[in-house]
């Protein structure tokens, strides 16, 4: 996945981590946003799993790994991985060395 803007490449072994102090959004059909500088990000019913996932450092594959069992095919897949993405590029998933 390429550079975003400045930020560090991100590859299956980038270690991330999720901000502090989040704001979240959860509606009837358990659709999780999560506000950040203003903007909310989509982050589907797999959110809070996600999120809970870069509670410490852990690379990517590391956590595609996990969320495998839960996997429905090919488009669960590419839902998932751009969540992830979105979070990343919102900086609410952040490489273990970048600063809060």
């Amino acid at each position: 996945m390429n550079d975003v803007g400045g930020r560090p490449e991100l590859t299956r072994e980038t270690r991330l981590r999720r901000v502090r102090n989040l704001r979240l959004e959860v509606d009837s059909h358990n659709i999780v946003r999560v506000r950040r500088q203003g903007a909310f990000i989509d982050c589907g019913p797999r959110g809070m799993t996600i999120l809970d996932l870069f509670h410490r450092p852990t690379t990517l594959a590391d956590a595609l790994d996990r969320l495998a069992p839960q996997v429905g095919g090919a488009q669960d897949w590419m839902d998932i991985t751009d969540v992830i993405v979105r979070l990343y590029r919102a900086g609410v998933l952040k490489d273990e060395t970048e600063t809060d």
